[in-house]
């Protein structure tokens, strides 16, 4: 999986949730001010509301909220 943290801007991020969301799951434009990624694993279903300035501002990996844990577990993940 690509590296989404501090070093690309938000179109970039944007289009690397897109490449993540066509190999493992799916990326969804809702409306202009909603998306969802999800990234199919298990049969364990985890599902996370984000607000997109808080994830892209406050740095990391740029995931939703959990996402290393969740796929720790081997659990799916729509965010």
């Amino acid at each position: 999986m690509a590296d989404l943290g501090e070093t690309l801007d938000k179109d970039e991020w944007r289009r690397e949730l897109i490449k993540l969301g066509d190999e493992r799951g799916f990326f969804k434009e809702l409306g202009d001010k909603h998306t969802a990624l999800h990234v199919r694993e298990g049969s364990t279903l985890v599902v996370t509301f984000e607000n997109l300035d808080h994830v892209f501002e406050h740095g990391g990996t740029r995931l939703p909220w959990g996402f290393d844990f969740i796929k720790s577990h081997g659990w799916s993940i729509l965010g």
